[in-house]
């Protein structure tokens, strides 16, 4: 390619002195000028041309080395998919072999699972990644117990309180007449209303009247017995299952339990709010059922509001007495 430039740039050279000398054909310096600018033009196309041949041998070698690259890349692409495919097979059915047990532990746990039985746990030891998942697995079915226990907490209790509502009541209240018809353990019926709860609604308003059903739920909570279980059964309506006592210690508990309230100062917005309660007692006994014990003690109660509120009243089935006391 030098050369045949080199040759173009002589026969140009000629040609412009060609171009401006004077038109003499006659005159032997041009005829061998223009000899030999042919002659530079003829030798540029024959350098040129075997140039252009050299590169298209080139060309065509590196192409024909490509297409057999190519190919022979082919073939190894193949063989090796072939060989992989083979492998794949070989590996699945090996790990199938090795961890067919281990799956049909995970399936069954799963299994047990979904039929409800959150106390089933999975043993799987080999391969490792299966125990991970395993593990996992046990650990997920503990979380979803705790939050299942949660929300069945959360079901029986009392937004605004945090007492147990009467849906916890009801199971509370079948539990406790069981062990007394089981076992004769003995069992007593608080039912308790806030005296006049309409008027604190009406005098200072209903986010004043939760304040106060707050403060007397906890007055409440720090009145009774460890073992003794407050629920909030609607409105200003309370009730307290005392397990293990008899009407004598409900009496005093109740009684206990009116002048904790009575004396009770709530604040709510500045103001100072004086409530009372009034209560019915009610025992369990042989006579009576679950049902009939409740009713005994809404009668108690509304005894108490009949005898001017603030006081404590003990149901019928309780003897002389002890009406007499109370």
């Amino acid at each position: 390619m030098r050369r045949a430039r080199e040759s173009w740039t002589t026969a140009d050279t000629l040609a412009t002195r060609l171009i401006s000398a004077p038109n003499e054909l006659a005159n032997p310096r041009r005829i061998e000028a223009m000899e030999r600018f042919h002659g530079e033009i003829v030798a540029t196309s024959d350098k040129l041309q075997a140039a252009y041949a050299k590169l298209a041998g080139e060309i065509q070698q590196d192409h024909d080395i490509a297409v057999l690259t190519y190919e022979r890349s082919i073939w190894i692409a193949g063989i090796a998919g072939a060989v992989s495919l083979l492998a794949i097979f070989c590996g699945v059915f090996v790990i199938g072999r090795i961890i067919g047990g281990s799956v049909d532990r995970l399936v069954e746990g799963a299994a047990l699972f979904a039929k409800g039985e959150r106390e089933h746990r999975i043993d799987v030891q080999v391969p490792p990644e299966l125990r991970r998942v395993a593990d996992e697995f046990n650990l997920m079915i503990g979380r979803i117990r705790e939050s299942e226990d949660a929300l069945a907490a959360l079901a029986h209790l009392d937004s605004l309180t945090g007492l147990y509502n009467r849906r916890a009541f009801e199971h509370a209240l079948s539990e406790a007449w069981a062990r007394f018809e089981r076992y004769g353990e003995p069992c007593c019926l608080l039912a308790i209303d806030i005296d006049h709860f309409k008027r604190v609604n009406d005098t200072y308003g209903h986010a004043a009247g939760d304040d106060v059903l707050q403060a007397i739920s906890k007055v409440m909570i720090q009145t009774k017995r460890r073992f003794d279980q407050a629920f909030r059964i609607g409105g200003e309506e309370f009730t307290i299952i005392l397990r293990r006592t008899d009407r004598a210690t409900a009496r005093a508990i109740a009684e206990r339990l009116r002048r904790a309230v009575e004396f009770a100062q709530i604040g709510v917005n500045g103001n100072t709010i004086e409530v009372t309660v009034s209560i019915g007692v009610s025992e369990a006994s042989d006579d009576l059922d679950a049902k009939r014990v409740v009713e005994h003690a809404d009668a108690a109660l509304y005894q108490a509001k009949s005898n001017g509120r603030n006081c404590v009243a003990i149901s019928s089935n309780s003897d002389a007495s002890d009406q007499n006391a109370a």
